[in-house]
């Protein structure tokens, strides 16, 4: 009797478990802060579209469709335009 009573309460707690895992979030989350050293958003399609990073980890830049390997020498923003040449916000 008491194993059955065992596995009706653990079949419970297993069963709302995964009830919450999987379930989604009502409302969007509200992060406040977060710490990261690279964001990189793209469209669709996968088309790099924003870097927003530091320094080090900064996006070379392109234009025309050439990768320019180039030193960056502050952390800033840089946008891609789609239009052959990038632009930048420091």
């Amino acid at each position: 009797m008491f194993l059955r009573a065992y596995l009706a309460v653990l079949t419970l707690v297993v069963v709302g478990l995964a009830t919450a895992a999987f379930r989604q979030a009502i409302r969007p989350q509200n992060l406040g802060e977060i710490t990261v050293e690279r964001i990189n958003v793209v469209d669709a399609n996968g088309t790099l579209r924003l870097v927003i990073s530091n320094k080090d980890r900064q996006h070379p830049g392109v234009m025309d469709g050439i990768t320019i390997d180039r030193p960056r020498p502050t952390a800033g923003r840089d946008w891609f335009r789609g239009v052959g040449w990038p632009g930048r916000l420091i």
